[in-house]
């Protein structure tokens, strides 16, 4: 079972760097920019049974998405999954931004259901 996503992206224009780090009761997101501006952090938090559904409705588009073939984007994208057994499988994919829509859905609502927004 899955236990934590790490999801890192670099935008090919090295602008900065984007890290969220999701779980079934949190969602930390990290921003550092590469070119002098102001770090980014935020942390929400959740033990509301909505929001350890949506986390496993994202286990299971995040295991999808680990098993496309690669593609040619100039941005990658990595994916950590963490599992109970402390297991680790880690990807980097190079796809179009709209191959992670569902992806990132899922997390907006998460980072919602805990109020953030």
């Amino acid at each position: 079972m899955i236990t934590r996503i790490t999801i890192k992206s670099e935008p090919a224009d090295r602008s900065g760097k984007d890290r969220l780090t999701i779980t079934r009761s949190s969602v930390r997101y990290e921003n550092e920019p590469e070119r002098g501006g102001t770090p980014r952090k935020w942390t929400v938090s959740s033990s509301s049974p909505s929001f350890e559904k949506m986390f496993a409705n994202l286990c299971e588009e995040v295991q999808t998405l680990m098993e496309m073939e690669e593609g040619n984007s100039s941005t990658a994208t990595a994916f950590t999954v963490m599992y109970d057994d402390g297991n680790k499988e880690e990807r980097t994919l190079r796809q179009p931004d709209e191959v992670y829509t569902v992806c990132f859905t899922i997390v907006d609502q998460m980072v919602r259901c805990a109020g953030k927004v």
